[in-house]
């Protein structure tokens, strides 16, 4: 019941938001866009929301090869893609997406310890957190030089979020780096110091760093978080162009900067909310405001697209897992 609560609220309150942007903006205008957004131009924002995904998939298979494991595509883009809707429907249910994608490659392959699935998790995760910061500071740096400071007590909390996400992803790499346990670090200050070595956490720690030590593999996975990055970016300023915009490459880099730190508020498909940054960061930037709330409705259809497949495969993962449920034994490999 509670998790109904709080995927409902969060989805109430962007419906809600919403709205209230579609009433400000007009909704003849917003269609009128819709309608100029077809063809071709449809097909490109398709096709590198496609590039994103498969290079997300990519990058993890080369996290798992690191580690020694070596699974086909397919495995990976459906448990990816499963994970993708789960997240994206449903951020609410925190972690839902990745407990799916963990638990589904464990019973695709049985030899995979949970040491290495979720730590090739965590790592896909944080390299990618690692780029999306980069991403923000500059895409929200360029937004400033070209609207001004805003006000003092925005700015203060800004700046604030900022330097703390900086600091905690600093601090992560530093102790990668030297390889020196978090995980016992944390749980000294939480007053918890008789950890077995052989918890799964030591476990899942000890394969991160192992990670960060093998230079090869990590070049590649971070030149993949990169790519990963530059298809969404191409994303972003292609849809503006397409819409009639003209912000440039790095105006385009502040319309992703802002929709990854609107992506962290756990409202199910950024409905809403998305809509609202897009907005006013559109109309600061010399655009208007029907394009705002256009471009992130053009924006979350694409990525409805891939939630989709991904609904398609928990749905038929749901069933099998019923379906081992009654009848004992273990998924069906395929």
């Amino acid at each position: 019941m509670k998790k109904i609560i709080f995927f409902l609220i969060p989805l109430f309150i962007g419906i809600g938001i919403f709205i209230w942007i579609i009433k400000i903006t007009g909704w003849n205008q917003i269609v009128k866009l819709f309608f100029t957004f077809t063809g071709w131009s449809g097909l490109i924002i398709l096709g590198l929301t496609f590039l994103v995904v498969l290079t997300g998939i990519w990058k993890w298979r080369v996290i798992l090869r690191s580690q020694g494991v070596k699974l086909p595509f397919k495995k990976l883009m459906t448990s990816y893609l499963g994970c993708f809707a789960l997240t994206y429907l449903a951020p609410a249910t925190f972690f839902a997406g990745e407990t799916f994608r963990s638990y589904y490659i464990k019973q695709k392959e049985q030899n995979l310890s949970w040491e290495k699935t979720i730590s090739s998790i965590f790592l896909d995760k944080i390299m990618d957190f690692s780029v999306m910061l980069v991403s923000v500071i500059v895409g929200v740096l360029y937004f400033l030089f070209k609207i001004g400071l805003p006000p003092k007590n925005l700015s203060i909390i800004l700046g604030a979020i900022l330097i703390l996400f900086t600091a905690a992803i600093l601090f992560f790499y530093l102790k990668c780096y030297k390889k020196q346990s978090i995980v016992k670090f944390v749980l000294n200050i939480v007053g918890i110091k008789n950890l077995k070595e052989d918890h799964i956490a030591l476990g899942v720690e000890k394969e991160i760093f192992e990670f960060f030590h093998r230079r090869i593999y990590f070049t590649e996975v971070v030149l993949l978080a990169l790519l990963r990055n530059v298809f969404l970016w191409a994303r972003h300023f292609s849809l503006i162009v397409f819409l009639g915009g003209s912000v440039g490459i790095l105006g385009s880099l502040s319309a992703l900067g802002f929709t990854y730190l609107v992506s962290l508020i756990p409202i199910p498909a950024l409905l809403g909310s998305h809509e609202a940054i897009q907005t006013f960061v559109f109309l600061k930037l010399g655009m208007t405001e029907s394009m705002g709330t256009a471009f992130a409705m053009l924006l979350r259809s694409a990525d409805l697209i891939i939630s989709f497949l991904g609904i398609i495969i928990l749905c038929r993962f749901g069933y099998k897992f019923i379906h081992k449920k009654i009848n004992g034994g273990s998924i069906e490999k395929k």
